[in-house]
């Protein structure tokens, strides 16, 4: 447990930037794991809305093979405005493989071309490259991790979460 300095950087993130409430997710968008957990995230930013910042961090582990080609395209989907449309489409695929991660890319309306490109770009490969750094200096070596407002949320319950943010507002 205990109390850690997060520093978001530039990672995506949604809700206003001056919440109370700063949950930031370390996730991997083929485990199966951060897939599940997203029902009780949507939960947590409807109950809180107006009052929660999600970001998003980077953490492809290096056993699911195509989480790092998943996290490069939502990056490059960033840089055009739609990392989130990306992100639900990624996580709510049926399969994940580069011929389905191509046609999120077209579902979300994204210029393609320049997404293409951007995928492999300098700018993609830091950001990972510093999500990745963060987690490791944090020694997190699993996905999904939690924190709000600095603190790590162990298990994904509804109740538990309702006692992080109660603790964080304190």
């Amino acid at each position: 447990g205990g109390w850690f300095p997060l520093d978001p950087g530039a990672a995506p993130s949604i809700g206003p930037k001056d919440a109370p409430i700063v949950m930031i997710e370390y996730s991997d968008f083929q485990c199966p794991y951060c897939k599940k957990s997203q029902d009780i995230i949507h939960q947590v930013e409807q109950k809180y809305e107006g009052k929660i910042r999600k970001v998003f961090m980077h953490l492809p582990l290096q056993m699911h093979k195509m989480a790092l080609p998943a996290a490069k395209a939502a990056m490059a989907a960033h840089l055009q405005g739609k990392f989130w449309e990306f992100h639900d489409a990624l996580f709510s695929a049926p399969k994940l493989d580069e011929d389905e991660i191509v046609k999120i890319a077209s579902a979300v309306e994204l210029d393609v071309s320049r997404w293409q490109k951007d995928r492999d770009s300098l700018p993609v490969d830091q950001q990972l490259q510093q999500d990745m750094q963060k987690a490791s200096k944090l020694g997190l070596s699993s996905t999904p991790s939690f924190f709000v407002n600095g603190y790590k949320v162990l298990q994904l319950t509804m109740q538990l979460w309702r006692l992080a943010i109660v603790f964080a507002l304190l």
